[in-house]
């Protein structure tokens, strides 16, 4: 699992575009609704960010890559990238993409995976239990406190979850349940290991890890991943920052 963070601020709008679009029509059209200028970066960032990754572990791949979004909106690898992958080395990747404030993100995996970064937002106490009240499970609730930062720990997870798992748009927050494993971490700026409680009719249920990952907590950012359980991918996860 590869995972590659980028700082929106140190790009111009026109190396994301050209980095990522070509002269690919329909980015051309879709872009060109978004009226925010850092909306639109963001947006090319995160794929700006997969594309970087490439560079470093799969250098023979043509960029910028081909992606598409699925029926949900969900973006995936076109059917020509797909094809290329396995033809060149033999692999059917997974990736996922997020953005918020002023960072962009992307990871790359063996399998099933979903990443999410959340710029934390002042909430008062209460506030902050009514979201929890309102998305997540009782237990989660219990352990948030009114708390802001483990509740964008919990939030992040099960963003990332969602993704991965791609139920995005078809499980509820409150559906399943995220535990953090490791507490003790959680004032340390290490990464914090995460295991999720999911109980569905196809055997689903545990397959799922993930992480917190403080790179970026100390100016106010909360990012999680989660992979199909695969000690080595989600253990051995290389991060560029």
């Amino acid at each position: 699992m590869t995972i590659n963070l980028i700082d929106i601020r140190k790009y111009e709008k026109n190396v994301l575009f050209n980095g990522v679009c070509k002269a690919r029509q329909d980015y051309s059209v879709r872009f060109s609704k978004q009226k925010s200028e850092k909306n639109v970066k963001l947006s090319l960032a995160s794929e700006y960010s997969l594309n970087q990754i490439m560079t470093r572990i799969y250098p023979n791949m043509t960029l910028p890559l081909d992606i598409k979004h699925d029926k949900s909106g969900c973006p995936i690898f076109s059917d020509k990238t797909v094809s290329e992958f396995k033809n060149k080395y033999d692999i059917n990747p997974y990736f996922s993409l997020s953005h918020s404030g002023d960072y962009a993100c992307s990871v790359i995996s063996d399998y099933q995976v979903g990443i999410d970064i959340e710029k934390m937002e002042k909430r008062d106490g209460e506030k902050i239990s009514n979201f929890a009240h309102r998305f997540f499970c009782r237990e989660e609730t219990e352990w948030i406190n009114s708390d802001v930062v483990r509740f964008y720990m919990v939030w992040c997870a099960k963003e990332a979850f969602l993704k991965a798992s791609g139920l995005a748009g078809k499980l509820a927050m409150s559906g399943f349940r995220v535990e953090i494993v490791e507490e003790s971490k959680i004032n340390s700026g290490k990464e914090i290991n995460l295991k999720y409680d999911y109980q569905a009719d196809d055997n689903q249920s545990g397959l799922y890890v993930g992480k917190i990952l403080l790179d970026k907590s100390d100016e106010g950012y909360m990012m999680a991943v989660c992979s199909l359980q695969n000690s080595s991918d989600i253990i051995d996860c290389e991060i560029f920052v």
